[in-house]
């Protein structure tokens, strides 16, 4: 069976499901194949008993998270496709220490109101704020062209240069919270354009239908299908058909075994940039492209959860119903290593848990197997405990959930080149958190989405 095509979407991942809607939304015939039951995989949410969990389904390879980084180049998109995301935000963050249970809620917009968080969070003497903040100010300054000529400047480099082994100590520690593995390889470029230029936000989906970070999946879902797309799941990318250097449309294979050939103008392949060696043969792309491709492969992070089924909300110590909103770290002992964090996404999703419900969500992203990370949610467990007095009451049920690298994208912050929006065959164009754009974590998918989109429609 063959089919054709203006532009078929391999990957309905966030960045996949974007493009699809951007052309869609443009009148282009586009399909959007996946090989998973439901969109928004790795970067959504699964239904779980009448529950929403993040993270998604165990196969699903990219970015992984319960919480969206930003929204800048995806609230782009959403104003353009017309997709209806709804969300909460952006949220803050709250440091836990221990030993100690010292409590500081995270602020960069001046020196007094960021003090305490710098203290808890990253051990800087409060005689040495101002001189942190002297180095962000000269920082922001930076043009856009200077940082780019320093994106191949590694803090290893240029923490040195400060002179202040308290002060480096303390920017070594935001790209250590930022998973930048190893944080001695975070770019400086990119951590100017990313996070001092534009501090990291926080938001949570909230969405009619739909939970969690499924949230910010479906609305682009909706467009797809509302302008006349198609999106087919359930199959499986075989390989990509190439025909003189461009690639000329896919081969996918539905669960019963059953294979249709799409023959397309464009393809859009969604998923993680070296995995293509597995549809298309290497020889037909050059050396250096593959380079570029394996350049994220250092810094890929494994993640394991803890999810809790509350019957009603934890009270804090204080008696108080909680009402945060945002993430809480965990950090320990005076080196402050991270302990992971958690949030309780029912307060801001309303389909994250039934009505009456609510949903606890503990996430350990590091270099650990599954039983390193099961160790570090305990800890972190026996923190939440005590932080929520008989909480234990009201646990109605609890999973431990572990994804395997690549999940948390550790290579966000890396100097590292990724591989072009534009492919390495024509016709074929990259969309994932591997490809060489402006932003940070899911922002990185959805600004080459943009990036493949507009590139597509200028060409038609």
């Amino acid at each position: 069976m063959t089919e054709r095509r203006q532009v078929v979407v391999v990957g309905a991942s966030y960045g996949g499901l974007i493009a699809g809607a951007l052309l869609a939304k443009a009148g282009m015939d586009t399909l959007l194949v996946d090989e998973f039951d439901l969109v928004g995989q790795p970067g959504g949410a699964i239904p779980y008993n009448g529950y929403w969990i993040d993270w998604c389904h165990r196969d699903a390879r990219g970015t992984r998270d319960c919480l969206m980084v930003n929204f800048q180049y995806g609230n782009m998109a959403a104003q353009r496709a017309g997709a209806q995301v709804r969300h909460g935000g952006p949220t803050e963050l709250k440091a836990h220490l221990i030993p100690g249970g010292q409590i500081a809620i995270a602020s960069a917009d001046s020196p007094e109101a960021a003090a305490p968080y710098l203290s808890a969070v990253l051990a800087l003497p409060e005689a040495k704020v101002a001189k942190f903040f002297e180095v962000r100010k000269k920082l922001k300054e930076t043009s856009t062209e200077e940082s780019n000529k320093l994106r191949d400047v590694r803090f290893a480099e240029w923490l040195p240069t400060l002179g202040d082994d308290e002060v480096a100590a303390a920017y070594r520690g935001l790209a250590t919270s930022m998973y930048s593995i190893p944080p001695e390889d975070t770019s400086l470029g990119r951590f100017i354009e990313n996070y001092v230029k534009d501090p990291l936000r926080v938001s949570v989906a909230d969405d009619d239908e739909v939970g969690g970070m499924q949230g910010y999946m479906e609305p682009f879902a909706r467009v797809i299908r509302s302008c006349g797309g198609e999106i087919r799941l359930k199959h499986k990318l075989l390989e990509m058909t190439v025909a003189d250097g461009t690639a000329r449309g896919v081969v996918v294979r539905d669960e019963r075994g059953f294979v249709t050939e799409i023959d397309a103008d464009y393809v859009i392949y969604a998923g993680i940039a070296y995995d293509l060696e597995n549809y298309v043969s290497k020889e037909l792309i050059d050396e250096s492209w593959w380079q570029q491709a394996y350049s994220t492969k250092t810094h890929e992070l494994p993640t394991t959860a803890l999810y809790l089924g509350l019957k009603e909300l934890p009270r804090k110590q204080n008696g108080l119903h909680e009402d945060w909103t945002g993430w809480n770290r965990l950090l320990k002992g005076d080196d402050r290593t991270y302990g992971g964090g958690w949030f309780i996404p029912s307060l801001a999703s309303r389909r994250s848990a039934p009505e009456g419900k609510h949903l606890l969500e503990a996430v350990y992203g590091g270099p650990a197997s599954y039983g390193n990370g099961k160790k570090a949610l305990q800890t972190l467990l026996e923190y939440i405990k005590a932080y929520y007095p008989g909480i234990e009451s009201l646990i109605e049920w609890q999973k431990v959930q572990y994804h395997t690298a690549p999940s948390t994208t550790g290579w966000s912050f890396s100097g590292r080149e990724r591989v072009p929006v534009e492919g390495p065959l024509r016709g074929l164009f990259m969309v994932s958190t591997t490809s060489e754009v402006q932003g940070s974590y899911q922002e990185i998918e959805a600004h080459a989405a943009l990036q493949a989109a507009d590139t597509i429609l200028a060409q038609t």
